[in-house]
């Protein structure tokens, strides 16, 4: 029964991570239940309804139909096929399509999603964004298809300080044939760029109302030395969570620890303990409970990684009767360009590994990725399942696509650049989530480090405009794995 309940929660975890903010599943009960009278009335010619949530299970499941398409599509990428294994048939049938659309400046103008009916491609979502003066995303909106026509569902407004850092975005729904505030963050910035606080606030009958908000503060070099979160309640910031980094002598991360507030003082809750090799590479990651006298282990993770530095296998463990037990694993094939070939999804049963789902790559001549297909485990054999075919057209794409350990999760646009650039990365299975600090560092052809930058969330700006022309390489890290793309700087 453990074995079965653990495959149930682990895909509904995968499900889940696809989100951006792990945090609005609270927010949006907050929403619905202050806003009981949101109006259902927009109808379009046809007289069909409008996409407005009813509830908050239909608002999160349409969230994540968003997402899963804004994770799929890469830099460059005209069109991307998507295809389910017809099993009676043995062939792939079209699922759904999306395709980028940009303009002479290069810039991602749109991407719109179109579903298989059995004979012809009919529209189904669809985002368009603009941007301001220095080519930063200004405002994204998120349409839905009904009936003959697009209907506005979601729409997120960003600002930006002077260095191009973040300062604001503002996440507004559709309701009633107007754009109605729902949630909005705000972040602050130190002298050096370093983040030194992100608030939450949520929409309420017609105000911005609190609800959360962390602070950073950070060592004199500008390591990580401790985040607090509070809560707003009754009118006041009060105290939720504390996390402290420790480090060793040669300035490694070597604990993480997490207190929670009881109300008068700060109590153990739960801490991280991390192992870095040589190469500054995630080794293993720990992670305990306090259980009032002592930490206990919960569950570990173990990586691998070649000559390279590319990652050959992803080990998860759980803590069960006092030892080390098989949670999941995943392991990685490469090529000679160090291009993911495969990888290979394991569950942890009775002390064996058994095979899950594997994803399989193929690129062309240009290093760019052209399929992806996805097999499950079943009955001793593969069996396909799903697939992905991109097709490009875009000039951008000339630089190729980026890949690390699942499809398309790092986006870099526009591309070509000659001064800002957008870093935009999906969400996935055991990646940092909001508030864990990710990494991005511009590297030239000969691996020499040009420029590093410290972000939290899932989309930041980098100011490029001191490089010279030519191709770069993109990194992005975080405590858990490294995706990397090509930047073109003209």
């Amino acid at each position: 029964m453990r074995d079965i309940a653990k495959v149930f929660y682990r895909l509904l975890y995968l499900k889940i991570k696809i989100m951006r903010l792990t945090s609005i599943l609270i927010i949006l009960v907050l929403f619905f239940s202050t806003n009981t009278n949101a109006q259902k009335s927009n109808q379009n010619g046809s007289g069909e309804q409008a996409f407005v949530p009813d509830s908050y299970k239909e608002l999160i499941n349409y969230l994540v139909e968003i997402e899963q398409v804004s994770s799929t599509r890469g830099t460059g990428t005209d069109t991307v096929f998507h295809y389910i294994w017809d099993v009676p048939g043995s062939t792939w049938e079209y699922d759904r399509r999306v395709g980028d659309n940009f303009d002479n400046d290069d810039m991602l103008t749109d991407w719109v999603e179109e579903n298989w009916n059995g004979s012809s491609w009919v529209n189904d979502k669809k985002r368009v964004y603009q941007y301001n003066a220095s080519k930063l995303i200004s405002n994204s909106t998120d349409l839905r298809w009904v009936g003959s026509s697009w209907e506005n569902s979601f729409k997120t407004i960003y600002s930006y300080d002077a260095m191009g850092n973040d300062t604001l975005y503002i996440f507004q729904i559709w309701a009633g044939g107007q754009w109605v505030n729902f949630t909005k963050d705000f972040f602050t910035y130190s002298m050096t760029g370093k983040m030194t606080s992100h608030t939450y606030a949520t929409w309420v009958a017609g105000n911005w109302e609190n609800y959360q908000k962390m602070d950073f503060l950070y060592l004199a070099d500008d390591r990580d030395a401790v985040r607090i979160l509070y809560l707003w309640i009754a009118g006041n910031w009060l105290n939720d969570t504390y996390t402290a980094f420790y480090y060793d002598s040669l300035n490694v991360l070597e604990t993480k620890e997490v207190s929670k507030w009881n109300g008068a003082s700060w109590y153990n809750n739960g801490q991280y303990l991390y192992s870095f090799d040589a190469n500054g590479l995630l080794q293993q990651k720990i992670h305990q409970d306090w259980n009032g006298n002592s930490w206990d282990d919960n569950y570990k993770l173990e990586y691998t990684y070649d000559s390279n530095g590319n990652r050959l296998e992803e080990v998860n463990y759980d803590w069960l009767n006092s030892a080390w037990e098989y949670d999941n694993k995943t392991t990685y094939a490469y090529d000679q360009y160090d291009l993911l070939l495969s990888s290979i999804f394991y569950f942890g049963v009775s002390f064996t590994w058994t095979k899950v789902s594997q994803n399989e790559y193929t690129y062309d001549s240009d290093k760019r990725m052209i399929e992806y297909i996805q097999q499950l485990w079943i009955n001793n054999d593969w069996e396909n399942y799903k697939k992905e075919e991109i097709v490009y057209h875009h000039p951008a794409t000339s630089i190729g696509d980026e890949l690390v350990f699942e499809p398309l999760l790092l986006v870099i646009y526009p591309n070509p650049t000659s001064e800002l650039v957008n870093i935009e990365i999906g969400s996935m299975q055991n990646s940092a989530g909001y508030f864990d600090p990710k990494t991005i560092e511009v590297y030239d052809l000969f691996g020499r480090l040009l420029k590093q930058k410290e972000f939290f969330g899932y989309t930041t700006v980098v100011n490029v405009d001191q490089l010279a022309a030519g191709l770069y390489l993109i990194k992005v890290n975080d405590l858990h794995q490294s995706r990397i793309g090509k930047l073109l700087i003209k």
